[in-house]
């Protein structure tokens, strides 16, 4: 594990703080394969590759924790 970058700028809001989570790399299309519906943003795709501005995907529970009201992009 090891500490998130910020997500787009935004920092945690108030009351959350920087947490550890685990993580996993995932290929293109890996979200809609499982059937995961995604409520904002998008899934991974062929231009997410190394040497390019890394992404991340996060779900619901973490971006309402660390970034309660905003929409983290």
């Amino acid at each position: 594990m090891r500490p998130i970058p910020r997500a787009g700028g935004v920092e945690p809001g108030a009351g959350a703080s920087w947490t550890d989570v685990a993580y996993d790399a995932v290929a293109p299309g890996f979200f809609r394969t499982m059937g995961a519906v995604l409520v904002c943003g998008r899934d991974s795709s062929d231009r997410d590759r190394e040497g390019v501005r890394p992404v991340v995907i996060v779900d619901e529970t973490l971006a309402h924790r660390l970034w309660p009201g905003a929409i983290p992009q």
